[in-house]
């Protein structure tokens, strides 16, 4: 509905209300006519007070008769704006009379003015209970369903209350509320054209509503009539009551939510009390002012996460940066080694060459036997690395000492056989060096043989000495 529909005003450029409802007045002057308050009818009004109040005194009335003079007391306070203690009337009308209907009607009317919906249909759905025949009951619960967010209900009631009289353009219009709240401006402006249309006698104000609702007329030239009209000032007042009202909800439609405030409070400056179109302007600023608050904060909600989110996507920015920034110097770093790294890695690979190489000329030399285990256990190449390594310094050291052995032993042969030569004499000499040639000869062969007893073959020679000798 147009009411509850207000925060479709989002999409306003400005914000929710732009203008604002505080801003100053709206409406051009052409279109603005005040009116003051007729005194002639508010001392009648006050007349009627003190006569019926005289009449509560009189002890011989009955019950029904109390409970009626305090219902029309009430409808004299509500049409002085005292509401409180027309309010009051009426529950009082209640206590003498619990079945009285008109007296909940009017109750309705409150309830639903101060927007308790919930009690304002068990009041009305009572006067319909007490007497279906109460038309305005429909008319009035329509309207309260409208405000209570139940439109298409609405309808249903404003339907069974035109079907009354077809010939009262404020049923049309407040049908045409509804309606385009529910189905839209295009089906309630067919239906507003075609009811107008079927109105069959002369009205005396009403049509021109009509007229303006449907785009007929504007609002300037209904304003313009109202005021050349040749009528009185009660009567001109309650005609823009009812003007300025209707002319406030289609600018609500609209859209125009500054308009319609100024001009719901146009409808009330009228100070027509006893019509609905000022009860209704009146509960209708209020909303809007509520609605107003309730968006500004809204705004302001989300003006603040929007300044949340852009300090939010700042930070993540400056972050993104900084880790950026620290891969690009991780990165020239690690460009800057490169070449160091490689270097590294490059005389590593030479050692490994090396201690590659090293270890396959070792194996090369190691015996069959060996190959075989290391074949069979790789764990245990390294040992026989090193035993390999060391049975090669041991040979070198055995051929050494043997080669000094060797001739050691030649050494002591030529000495003992020179002196066994010139022990024996000049005589044997042919002899005896023809013994210690082949002595030698043999010695000779026989170290040749066996290269490593240089102990053995120097005794041996030894001997050889001895017998030659003896």
């Amino acid at each position: 509905m147009a009411v509850y529909g207000l925060s479709g005003c989002t999409v306003n450029n400005g914000g929710p209300f732009t203008p604002a409802l505080d801003a100053p007045f709206s409406i051009d002057k052409d279109e603005t006519i005040l009116v003051l308050p007729d005194a002639a009818e508010r001392e009648q009004y006050q007349m009627l007070l003190t006569q019926f109040t005289a009449a509560l005194a009189n002890p011989g009335i009955t019950r029904e008769q109390k409970a009626q003079l305090l219902y029309q007391l009430g409808i004299i306070y509500d049409r002085l704006g005292l509401d409180v203690t027309a309010r009051n009337m009426f529950l009082n009308a209640l206590v003498e009379v619990p079945d009285f209907p008109q007296a909940y009607n009017f109750l309705g009317i409150y309830l639903a003015s101060a927007e308790r919906f919930a009690e304002a249909y068990e009041a009305y759905d009572s006067v319909l209970e007490l007497d279906p025949k109460e038309k305005f009951a429909w008319f009035n619960r329509g309207i309260a369903l409208y405000y209570g967010g139940r439109s298409e209900l609405g309808i249903t009631d404003l339907l069974k209350f035109y079907e009354f009289d077809k010939n009262d353009p404020f049923r049309i219009a407040w049908l045409y509320i509804l309606e385009r709240d529910v189905y839209g401006e295009e089906y309630a402006t067919e239906k507003i054209i075609e009811r107008r249309n079927d109105i069959d006698k002369k009205v005396p104000w009403g049509l021109e509503v009509l007229d303006f609702l449907s785009g007929k007329l504007s609002s300037k030239k209904m304003i313009a009539d109202l005021r050349k009209a040749s009528i009185d000032n009660v009567e001109r007042g309650r005609r823009l009551c009812e003007a300025y009202f209707y002319m406030a909800k289609l600018a609500q439609f609209e859209g125009q939510y500054k308009r319609a405030y100024d001009l719901f409070h146009l409808s009330m400056a009228t100070s027509v009390t006893g019509y609905l179109e000022y009860r209704y302007a009146m509960m209708e600023i209020m909303r809007l002012k509520r609605f107003e608050a309730v968006a500004i904060v809204d705004t302001q909600a989300k003006e603040q996460q929007r300044k949340r989110n852009e300090q939010l996507e700042e930070q993540a920015d400056e972050a993104h940066r900084y880790f950026e920034a620290q891969r690009k110097l991780i990165d020239t770093k690690a460009t800057a080694a490169q070449p160091a790294f490689k270097a590294a890695g490059n005389a590593a690979t030479s050692k490994t060459s090396q201690q590659s190489s090293k270890q396959a000329a070792q194996q090369s030399s190691i015996p069959a036997s060996q190959s075989a285990d290391m074949a069979a256990d790789p764990a245990a190449a390294p040992a026989v690395g090193k035993a390999a390594d060391k049975s090669a310094a041991n040979d070198s050291a055995r051929d050494s000492a043997k080669a000094s052995a060797r001739d050691s032993a030649r050494a002591s042969t030529r000495v003992t056989t020179r002196g066994s030569t010139q022990s024996a004499g000049k005589a044997k000499a042919n002899t005896s060096g023809q013994t210690i040639d082949k002595t030698d000869g043999k010695a000779a062969d026989k170290t040749k043989a066996q290269p490593g007893s240089s102990s053995k073959n120097t005794a041996s020679s030894n001997d050889h000495g001895s017998a030659k000798e003896d």
